[in-house]
C-alpha cells in the first residue's frame, strides 16, 4: 500500500546534495540530489548549473552543444547565442546572464512516496533544493525542467511501456492504436510530473506552450517565482496545462468518400430553398449512416468542416445530430469547425455586416470550444479577425484604395460576432498578432549593451 504524501510534513523531507565541476568545461557544475524522507531515500534529482559568466561571448551555444544533446536543445530554444540571455519576456526581468541558471535533467520520486494526485515529497524537495546553502551561495537566476510522464510510471507500467517502445509490431492498425493510447497516457502522467514544479512557481511560457510539440513540455521559473509561498494542491489543479497537439491526417478510404459526398451535396444546395434541403436530408441521413456502418466517421472524414465551410446550415445540423463529437475535431490543417465557420463568415461580410451567422450560433450552442487554438496559436476569433483583414485588404487593392483602418467602425452584426467568438480569457498572443505568436520573445539586436538591458519590447 502506498504511503499518502499528504501525511508527510515539509520538515520530514530533506535533501543530500553533492556537486562536481566538469573537467572539460568549468562553466558546468553537475548536481546530484538524493531526496530523503525520515532517513530513507525517496527519490533523486539530477541537475546542472550553467555559469554563463565563464563562457566567452559568442560561444554559449557551442559549449551547450559540447556538454550534452539536451543542453544543446535547451540552449537553442530558450537562449540567444551571444551571451546566453533568455529569449523569454516572462523571464527576462530576472534572468541575469552573469548569474548561473539551473537545468533539471531528471526528477524522480519513488512510488512509495508518491500518491496518485499528490506531490508533497517532490514539491518539498524542490523547495529545499532552491534554498540549499550551496545554491544560495552561488546564486541561481532561473531554472528549467522538461516534464516527462515516464518519471511517474509504476514499475509495471514502465515494463509495459518498454515492451511497446521496443516491440516489432507489424499490424499497422494495432500499432496506431497503441501509439494513441500511450500518447494520451504520457500526457496525463506528464501533468502529475509537472505538479511538483508548478507548486514551486514553475510555469509553461505561453509562447512555447501554444506552439505544441516538445517545447510545450518546458517549464521555467525565476528565483522570484520559487521564493513565493508553495502553491496548494487545489491551486495547482486550477492551472491550465497545454494539451498535446492532435496529429490529424487527411481522410482516407471510406472517410474520404464521406467527405466527398458531403461536399458535393452542399454544393448542390447552393440554390435550393430550405424546405427542399430538409427533405433531401432525410435521404442523406440514411446514406451517411451507411458510410458509418462501413467504418466511416464524421470526425475522421472532416465532413462537418466541409459543411461548415460551404455554409450549409441544414447539413451541419444533420452531422451534429449524427456525431456530436465532431464539433471540436481538428482537420489536417489544424482547424476546428468553429474556426472554419469564422473564416467563412469573414468572406461573406460586407458593408451591410454579416447576415447569416446561424452556423456559428449553432456550433456554440452545441458546445464548440472558443478557447481551442490552431497550430499557430490562433482561436476562431483570431481566425475571423485575420481573415476579415485579409479580405478587406484584397478588395482595397483591387479597387486601388488605401488599406482599411483597424479602428474603422464595424457593423453591429460584426461586433456581435466578434463578441461571441472571443475566448473567455481573451484573445491569445497569436490572435493579436495575426498568427505570429512571437510577442513573448525578446528581440536582441547585434549592438546590445548593458545600458539598455539588451532587449527591445
Amino acid at each position: 500500500m502506498e504511503t499518502k504524501c499528504n501525511r508527510i510534513t515539509q520538515d520530514e523531507v530533506e535533501i543530500e546534495l553533492s556537486h562536481q565541476i566538469s573537467e572539460e568545461d568549468p562553466s558546468f557544475t553537475g548536481l546530484n540530489i538524493d531526496i530523503m524522507v525520515k532517513n530513507h531515500k525517496a527519490g533523486k534529482i539530477d541537475a546542472v548549473l550553467i555559469d554563463r559568466a565563464n563562457i566567452p561571448p559568442g560561444y554559449f551555444l557551442s559549449e551547450m552543444d559540447d556538454y550534452s544533446q539536451d543542453t544543446q536543445w535547451i540552449g537553442v530554444v530558450l537562449f540567444e547565442p551571444k551571451e546566453g540571455r533568455t529569449k523569454l519576456k516572462s523571464l527576462v526581468e530576472y534572468d541575469d546572464p552573469y548569474v548561473p541558471f539551473m537545468y533539471i535533467k531528471s526528477f524522480t520520486v519513488k512510488p512509495k512516496y508518491r500518491a496518485d494526485y499528490d506531490s508533497d515529497v517532490g514539491a518539498f524537495a524542490l523547495r529545499k533544493l532552491f534554498h540549499h546553502p550551496f545554491i544560495l551561495q552561488g546564486g541561481v537566476s532561473s531554472a528549467i525542467y522538461v516534464v516527462d510522464g515516464s518519471e511517474v510510471m509504476s514499475e509495471a507500467e514502465k515494463k509495459e511501456y518498454d515492451e511497446y517502445r521496443f516491440s516489432e509490431e507489424t499490424d499497422e492498425e494495432k500499432e496506431k492504436a497503441e501509439k494513441s493510447k500511450w500518447k494520451e497516457r504520457l500526457h496525463l502522467l506528464a501533468r502529475k510530473d509537472a505538479n511538483h514544479f508548478l507548486r514551486n512557481g514553475f510555469f509553461q511560457d505561453e509562447t512555447y506552450a501554444s506552439a505544441g510539440g516538445a517545447q510545450a513540455n518546458i517549464l521555467v521559473a525565476s528565483n522570484q517565482d520559487w521564493e513565493k509561498p508553495l502553491k496548494s494542491h487545489t491551486a495547482v489543479e486550477e492551472i491550465q496545462f497545454c494539451e498535446p497537439p492532435q496529429e490529424v491526417v487527411s481522410p482516407e478510404g471510406i472517410d474520404a468518400d464521406l467527405f466527398k459526398f458531403v461536399k458535393k451535396e452542399c454544393s448542390n444546395d447552393g440554390h435550393a430553398d430550405q424546405n427542399q434541403v430538409r427533405n433531401k436530408n432525410k435521404v442523406r441521413e440514411n446514406l451517411i449512416r451507411q458510410f458509418l456502418s462501413q467504418g466511416g466517421s464524421v470526425v475522421r472524414s472532416h465532413a462537418l468542416h466541409a459543411a461548415v465551410g460551404n455554409n450549409c446550415f441544414e447539413m451541419v445540423k444533420l452531422l451534429l445530430r449524427i456525431e456530436l463529437d465532431a464539433i471540436n475535431a481538428f482537420d489536417e490543417f489544424g482547424a476546428t469547425p468553429l474556426m472554419v465557420a469564422a473564416i467563412s463568415a469573414a468572406g461573406r461580410s460586407s458593408n451591410d455586416g454579416i447576415q447569416d451567422t446561424r452556423i456559428i450560433d449553432l456550433l456554440l450552442e452545441e458546445g464548440a470550444t472558443r478557447e481551442l487554438c490552431d497550430r499557430s496559436g490562433m482561436t476562431a476569433y483570431g481566425k475571423y479577425v485575420d481573415a476579415r483583414k485579409q479580405y478587406a485588404l484584397a478588395i482595397q487593392t483591387m479597387m486601388g484604395m488605401s488599406a482599411p483602418s483597424s479602428s474603422a467602425p464595424k457593423h453591429p452584426s460584426e461586433e456581435r460576432l466578434m463578441r461571441i467568438l472571443v475566448p473567455v480569457s481573451g484573445p491569445t498572443e497569436a490572435d493579436l498578432h495575426g498568427g505570429e505568436n512571437n510577442s513573448g520573445l525578446v528581440e536582441y539586436s547585434d549592438d546590445d549593451d548593458e545600458s539598455d538591458g539588451g532587449y527591445d519590447y
